[in-house]
């Protein structure tokens, strides 16, 4: 377990679990100052997770994943789903100043919210992949070359770049959780902060 290590002015690493990297250096407890935003911080897990604070939320990022941070100096901190699952689960100071998350597609997220990412690449297809989106609580826009989408609670879209404006939404069970669900809703349970 590592200290709370700051990868941008908004964003800090409070806890992790087993082999967490961040810009490729394992984190075990290396001095906050070595990571500067450097136009995108990349924090990748091999076998363990990560909570990520970010300004207005907490970023739970699942065993061999990974997610690029971008924090600009002006304007909404910018997340890319690069490889595997996260889950964002927003509060209400997030309202006004919603955050992006790129997975496959940009999705704008609301406060007071819970979120799910998983990008998924096909073996058996060459070079396609696709990102299932899952919002559990909230309310998300999902910027479409040809509209604006929006999703609540009990909605899901599989983003697909190359689906265009074409993807359909579809319903889901919110009470249908996995591991990395449940272990983000016990650590944000457990942090009086959030309560």
């Amino acid at each position: 377990m590592a200290s709370a290590q700051h990868i941008s002015p908004r964003t800090v690493i409070e806890h992790v679990e087993g082999k967490v990297y961040v810009d490729g250096e394992l984190l075990d407890s290396p001095s906050a100052s070595k990571f500067g935003n450097k136009g995108g911080s990349v924090v990748r897990t091999e076998a363990g997770r990560a909570v990520v604070r970010i300004e207005g939320g907490t970023l739970f990022l699942g065993a061999n994943s990974s997610v690029k941070v971008i924090d600009p100096p002006y304007g909404a901190l910018q997340f890319g789903i690069l490889t595997g699952s996260a889950v964002v689960i927003t509060d209400e100071t997030r309202i006004g100043t919603a955050a992006v998350v790129a997975c496959e597609e940009p999705v704008m997220l609301s406060g007071s919210g819970v979120y799910r990412f998983d990008a998924i690449v096909l073996p058996t297809h060459e070079n396609y992949s696709y990102c299932r989106f899952r919002v559990y609580k909230g309310a998300a826009a999902v910027q479409l070359p040809s509209y604006i989408s929006v999703l609540t609670s009990g909605k899901t879209m599989n983003l697909n770049h190359t689906c265009g404006g074409h993807i359909p939404t579809g319903v889901f069970d919110i009470e249908e959780i996995d591991g990395l669900d449940r272990w983000s809703r016990q650590r944000v349970g457990s942090d009086p902060q959030r309560q």
